[in-house]
């Protein structure tokens, strides 16, 4: 029996996705059902597949109307082209038990029927529920991020312990909100008790954050200013704190004819604050930037003797 969500048939899988053949029966690119009229073929809408017990959940990346014309066997009759309709989905996640998990393990046999993501569906895919037999330490998916542009009064949340466990990147054009959004979620994890022992670091070079995140008195917020006009209070890191590497990685210096001559400059430049020797800098350059090959000849030019293991002078021989 054909249920009033179906919409077409899986008629071809591949690795990252499927071809639907959309039902001849479609006015208007519209299905009628109990939860009202619903658009068929919306770029990033949800489909869903049934395989065995799970119902495998896609996305509408493509929509394509195409026309065959049938030949008869003896090719003596033409039949007049037949439209078809097809549709693309990215299979993205599986309901199973009445939970939504990221990923397929299976995919759809040919000629299994597709539906509508009902609202049943979408409530599983968006859920937001903590189990009540969880962990306390685990606040599961309370930081609110905002609506579902295609899908109203559907909340997208995300875990805090998810979320910051890898990595992440606001994108966006000029203007576009990318400050905000990160104030935003920033705020909102420290406006909810469930998160617990929460650090946040915020590198503001360009001063954005300052107004967004200052005025949270429930927690405290340390601030190192970066306006020039405020020197006294500026974050400085002297240059003795940094090692040789780290000025290698900082100017970038390439290691076949830069990072030798930064080197020789870090040196010298060392040498003249702390009144040390040349060969003494050398020894500690070479206790600190690990695999450094060292011409003998560089250290009897600086005073120091050359010693081959191969090699003895007249003197060492035991003979």
């Amino acid at each position: 029996m054909t249920r009033d969500s179906e919409i077409g048939r899986v008629v071809a899988v591949d690795t990252t996705q499927i071809t639907v053949e959309l039902i001849d029966n479609l006015a208007g690119m519209t299905r009628s059902t109990a939860e009202g009229a619903q658009e068929v073929g919306r770029i990033n809408s949800y489909v869903t597949v049934p395989a065995g017990a799970r119902l495998l959940v896609g996305i509408v990346t493509r929509v394509n109307l195409t026309e065959d014309a049938e030949l008869s066997a003896g090719r003596t009759v033409v039949s007049l082209p037949r439209v078809r309709r097809l549709l693309w989905a990215t299979l993205i996640g599986t309901i199973d038990d009445d939970s939504f998990t990221q990923g397929v393990a299976v995919f759809p046999a040919l000629d299994s029927p597709v539906h509508l993501a009902t609202a049943a569906d979408l409530n599983v895919i968006f859920d937001t529920y903590v189990d009540a037999g969880s962990s306390t330490d685990r606040p599961g998916f309370c930081i609110e991020l905002g609506e579902a542009a295609l899908f109203p009064g559907h909340k997208i949340r995300l875990d805090p312990d998810a979320f910051f466990g890898k990595h992440a990147a606001v994108l966006g054009s000029t203007g576009s909100g990318k400050s905000s959004t990160i104030a935003s979620l920033i705020q909102s994890i420290l406006a909810d008790p469930e998160v617990k022992r929460t650090t946040i670091v915020v590198l503001d070079t360009n001063g954005e954050y300052g107004a967004a995140l200052q005025g949270d008195r429930r927690h405290s917020v340390l601030n190192v200013p970066s306006d020039p006009a405020r020197p006294d209070e500026r974050l400085v890191v002297p240059y003795w704190f940094l090692g040789a590497e780290d000025f290698v990685r900082l100017f970038g210096a390439s290691r076949g004819v830069q990072r030798p001559v930064l080197l020789e400059a870090l040196r010298l430049a060392r040498g003249q604050a702390t009144g040390k020797g040349r060969v003494e800098l050398l020894r500690l350059e070479l206790a600190v930037v690990p695999n450094n090959v060292v011409h003998p000849g560089l250290l009897e030019g600086w005073g120091c003797r050359s010693h081959h293991p191969t090699r003895r002078t007249p003197d060492e021989d035991p003979r």
